[in-house]
Parts: C-alpha cells; sequence; structure tokens
C-alpha cells in the first residue's frame, strides 16, 4: 500500500495570526508538523500544500517540499487538490494539519493501520475526554462509535454523563485515493451546516470511517495558550 502523507496550510488564522510560520522551539510549527510527518517510514512522501508565498519560501528555507494550490474552501479540498497535481499514483492519502506540531510517527501509524480492516475507506483518530469540560465544549467535537472501531456520529453536542466510553474526535483523516472523486461531488448536507463539520457529508452519504483511539493527546495550536503548552511540552523533551 502506497501512503502519502499531505499537510494543508494557509497563512490566515484569525485567533492566532499567521500561526503555521510562527517559531516553536527555534522552528516554525508546520515544520515541526512536517518533520514529525517525516519520521513515519509508512509515509512515502509528505508534502506541504499552501496557497502562500510567504509559507512556500519559510518551507523550502527548511528543504520541505511544498505544492501550490489555488484557493480551497477547507483543508480536506486543498489536500485533494496536492494529490490531483502530483504524477505519482497512491493507495492512500492523509491528511495531517499543520497545526498538529506535536505529531509522531506512532500517530500516523495508527491511522494508517485501520486500513488492515479492508472495509475502511476514511480513517480517524480519537482520544478519551479528560474531564467533562471537553465534553461540553462545543469547540470539543465528539465522536460516537457503533462497534469496535466503526463510527456512527460526529457531533458538537455534550454527550450523556452515563456514557462510559465518551471520546473527543482528532482531526487527521486517511481516504482511499479511489473514493476521492466521489467526495468531491457530495453536496453539503443542513447537518454539515449546523455543526460545521465536514465529515458528516462523508459519513452520511455512507461512506464508512474508522477511527483508532490513541493514548496521547495532540494538542491542535488555535490561541496563544495552545502555543505555550506546546512550548513547554518540546522544553521538557
Amino acid at each position: 500500500m502506497r501512503v502519502i502523507g499531505i499537510i494543508p496550510v494557509r497563512l490566515e488564522s484569525t485567533r492566532l495570526p499567521e500561526k503555521a510560520i510562527l517559531p516553536i522551539k527555534g522552528k516554525p510549527m508546520v515544520i515541526r508538523v512536517y518533520e514529525g510527518a517525516r519520521s513515519c517510514p509508512s509515509l512515502e512522501r509528505v508534502i506541504i500544500a499552501t496557497d502562500s508565498e510567504k509559507i512556500r519560501q519559510v518551507c523550502e528555507e527548511y528543504g520541505a517540499e511544498v505544492v501550490m494550490t489555488g484557493d480551497c474552501s477547507s483543508g480536506t479540498e486543498r489536500v485533494f487538490s496536492a494529490l490531483a497535481s502530483l504524477e505519482e499514483d497512491y493507495d492512500v492519502v492523509i491528511n495531517i494539519q499543520g497545526d498538529e506540531p506535536l505529531i509522531r510517527s506512532k500517530h500516523i501509524q495508527s491511522l494508517i493501520s485501520a486500513f488492515d480492516n479492508g472495509e475502511t475507506e476514511i480513517a480517524t483518530l480519537a482520544e478519551a475526554f479528560h474531564d467533562e469540560h471537553e465534553n461540553q465544549d462545543p469547540n470539543t467535537v465528539k465522536l460516537i462509535f457503533k462497534e469496535g472501531a466503526e463510527v456512527a456520529d460526529f457531533t458538537r453536542s455534550p454527550q450523556e454523563a452515563s456514557r462510559i466510553d465518551k471520546h473527543k474526535h482528532v482531526g487527521l483523516y486517511a481516504f482511499k485515493v479511489s473514493i476521492i472523486p466521489e467526495l468531491l461531488k457530495l453536496a453539503v448536507t443542513e447537518r454539515r451546516r449546523n455543526e460545521s463539520l465536514e465529515q458528516l457529508d462523508w459519513l452520511l452519504a455512507g461512506y464508512s470511517i474508522y477511527a483508532n483511539v490513541i493514548a496521547d493527546g495532540l494538542i491542535s495550536v488555535d490561541t496563544q495558550e495552545d502555543l505555550m503548552r506546546v512550548q513547554a511540552i518540546l522544553e521538557e523533551e
């Protein structure tokens, strides 16, 4: 199975301006993500996809491979656009978020292992809640399992207190390349509009999504506080 990792990155960020190129322990955040992805031996290739010339210049200074895309409505669309521009064929493409500087080989390997199940068309990751605050927080996306690792639903709504299997979604995705043309044709559903979750379109269209649970949390950097938390963790390594 040939697997490629693509990191979609844009320059604009409302809560943390130009966060992709902010330094974290001496390196731009996007380079931290790139190096973490490159550490996974199962990825044949890792590229950064962006429409920003400023990001391209920063990344190429560190020797990262960059593909320029046009305007895209989402990170997933940017990943698919970059993939379409490549000459090589791959079986699976992984959308590696550009604001996950703690990404490591084990996280990506866990994602890839979901394709050991031949029914998997889309894979993602999950993590158990740390506290009830995460359950109540609408910014924390909740992932609900069917049986085993198959996903039944995604939502921003709190889950019942009696549930003992509450999980939050970790927003990395892997796709079988063969289904991408079909995904690009899907209409935007009402639930996606209401919850601002693009994965609901795929789930409601009948695609099977499987999620592996990881034990240690990744930190998506959206605020200055997130940036400081990641900096502190890297300082301890």
